[in-house]
């Protein structure tokens, strides 16, 4: 009980020291020409009444939070009457959220629609966590692609991009996602090659070789390496990046230099335009 008392003695001339150096604050802020406000608990009549050199000190206490409500912050123990979460659920019930397909408009939505007879749904991703996931690659950059394609082949690939052409949608290639540049991403469509591009064929003793975008360049070499020989680029990212990329880019590395670059090592290319003709 001692304890207890003391306690709450103490709690009273701390209480005591609080409003002193309140009214030094205030006494201080009259001097200078500036509105204060009081302390929590004082009276309307001392919120509203004149100081001694006429500024008047007011605090606006009116405002209530409606029943159930809960504030997002509080001013003096008074709850704004707009606070945030009110303004929030409104938001929500005015607003409906589109994720995915719901998203949608214009060329994009005509394109989705168009590519259901070309590519199954299994392999078109337009949820928030998996196009978030191919928004970047081994750059710093993030560009969050509408529409993510997984393309398996040739005959697909041609379709798609004439339909992209046909719903004026540009779209961006993906191999292995290592560029340092942000070359593999898009905030519009994103074709990316699946692990089906992996037609290869080793010609004149290894000194040829033929190869689809699919393979990892580091695969290639290791196909080579029984020939005795391997292809020019050693790019950092060898092990991880696909011929896709490596040619794309005119990849180089830290020992080829320019006489052994990608542009340098290639023969010729099948290539799909723009249009899907196939050069």
């Amino acid at each position: 009980m001692q304890r207890m008392v003391a306690r709450r003695a103490a709690g009273a001339a701390l209480a005591a020291r609080s409003t002193g150096q309140q009214a030094v604050r205030s006494a201080t802020a009259r001097s200078r020409g500036v509105h204060t406000t009081p302390p929590t608990g004082s009276s309307n009549a001392q919120r509203s009444a004149p100081d001694a050199d006429g500024i008047n000190m007011v605090l606006n206490t009116t405002s209530a939070a409606p029943k159930g409500a809960v504030p997002d912050f509080i001013i003096n123990h008074v709850a704004p009457i707009h606070s945030g979460s009110q303004w929030l659920q409104t938001k929500r019930q005015s607003e409906e959220e589109r994720f995915g397909e719901a998203a949608l408009e214009g060329g994009y939505k005509s394109f989705r629609e168009d590519i259901r007879s070309v590519v199954p749904d299994s392999r078109v991703f337009t949820d928030p966590l998996r196009t978030l996931a191919y928004g970047t690659d081994a750059s710093f950059y993030r560009l969050v692609p509408k529409i993510v394609v997984k393309v398996h082949d040739e005959a697909e690939m041609i379709k798609l991009v004439q339909l992209a052409a046909k719903n004026k949608t540009p779209v961006t290639f993906r191999a292995g996602g290592t560029s340092l540049s942000g070359q593999a991403i898009t905030d519009s469509i994103l074709l990316k090659l699946g692990h089906t591009w992996r037609y290869r064929k080793i010609e004149d003793d290894g000194k040829l070789i033929t190869v689809e975008p699919g393979w990892i360049l580091g695969q290639v070499n290791r196909m080579l390496a029984p020939y005795g020989r391997k292809l020019g680029p050693d790019p950092s990212s060898i092990e991880s990046c696909w011929i896709g990329g490596v040619v794309a880019n005119n990849s180089s590395g830290m020992c080829c230099g320019v006489s052994q670059n990608t542009y340098h090592t290639i023969k010729d290319l099948r290539i799909v335009m723009f249009d899907g003709t196939v050069a």
